[in-house]
C-alpha cells in the first residue's frame, strides 16, 4: 500500500494518494536509499514521455511521488533508481525454425524490465550485475559500450531528471483533480497515430462519445523525445 499520508496538493487542499505498488525494490546507496518501483502489466507498455506530459501515464510516477514525500516525513535520503514496467504476457516464440539459444534469447530479451532508470552506474550495476562493459543488461534496459561507459539513451535521467517527470507527473494529476472539483468531467479522449484509447477504455459504453456528434473531437498527442520533454518543462518553468 502507499504511505498513509501520501497526497498532492491541488486549488488549496490535499487530495490523497491511494494505491498498492507491486513492487519496489530497496538498495542503500552512498548514505541514500535508492527505490526501484515495478508494475506489473498484462502486456507490454513503455513510460513514455509524451505519455506523463498530457497526464496518460500516472500511476508509476504518482507512487514515486508518494514514497519520495514519506521519506522526506521520515528524515530519510531517498531517490528513485527506477520506474519499471514488466510485460506478464510474454509471446513464447517457437522453436522449430530456430535454435535453442536464440529462442532463449528472444525470451530474455522480452522479459527486460522498461521503463526509466536514473543515470548513475554504481546504481545501474547494483540493479543489475550482468551490466558488463561491451554489454546490454539482461534485466534493466541499459547498455554499456566497450570502453565501460553507458551507452546513451532516452530511458536514462539524471537524479534531478527523474524528479522534474515525477514533479510533471504531479503537476497534471492535481490539474484532473482541480478540473474534476470543478465539475469538468466531459470526455476528451487521446489519439496517437492511428490508435484510440477509447479501444481500452471500460466505460465507453456509458461515455458514448462519437466523433459524428458536433464538437465530439480527440485529443492528438505527438511522441516526445526525451529532450523535447525537458525543453518543454524548461519553457514552462521560464
Amino acid at each position: 500500500e502507499l504511505p498513509e499520508g501520501a497526497c498532492i496538493e491541488t486549488a488549496g487542499e490535499s487530495v490523497p494518494l491511494i494505491g498498492r505498488i507491486d513492487r519496489v525494490d530497496a538498495l542503500r546507496r552512498g548514505g541514500k536509499t535508492v527505490l526501484r518501483l515495478v508494475d506489473y502489466k498484462s502486456s507490454g507498455k513503455r513510460l513514455d514521455y509524451q505519455e506523463v506530459y498530457h497526464g496518460l501515464s500516472l500511476q508509476l510516477p504518482l507512487y514515486a511521488h508518494a514514497l519520495l514525500q514519506d521519506g522526506a516525513k521520515r528524515g530519510e535520503d531517498v531517490t528513485i533508481g527506477g520506474m519499471m514496467i514488466s510485460a506478464l504476457d510474454v509471446p513464447v516464440p517457437e522453436t522449430l525454425s530456430r535454435g535453442e539459444a536464440e529462442t532463449h534469447a528472444e525470451i530474455k530479451k522480452a522479459l527486460r524490465l522498461q521503463g526509466k532508470l536514473q543515470l548513475n552506474m554504481d546504481i545501474l550495476t547494483g540493479m543489475d550485475h550482468t551490466l558488463l562493459p561491451g554489454e546490454s543488461a539482461a534485466f534493466i534496459p541499459a547498455k554499456r559500450n566497450k570502453s565501460g561507459m553507458l551507452a546513451k539513451s532516452g530511458d536514462a535521467l539524471e537524479d534531478t531528471e527523474m524528479r522534474r517527470l515525477i514533479g510533471r507527473a504531479v503537476d497534471a494529476a492535481a490539474g484532473i483533480a482541480a478540473e474534476l472539483q470543478a465539475g469538468v468531467i466531459g470526455p476528451q479522449p487521446v489519439q496517437r497515430r492511428s490508435e484510440k484509447h477509447c479501444r481500452w477504455c471500460e466505460y465507453r459504453a456509458v461515455c458514448r462519445f462519437d466523433e459524428a456528434l458536433p464538437g465530439a473531437k480527440t485529443r492528438r498527442v505527438a511522441t516526445m523525445t526525451k529532450d523535447e520533454f525537458f525543453d518543454r518543462l524548461a519553457g514552462e518553468e521560464a
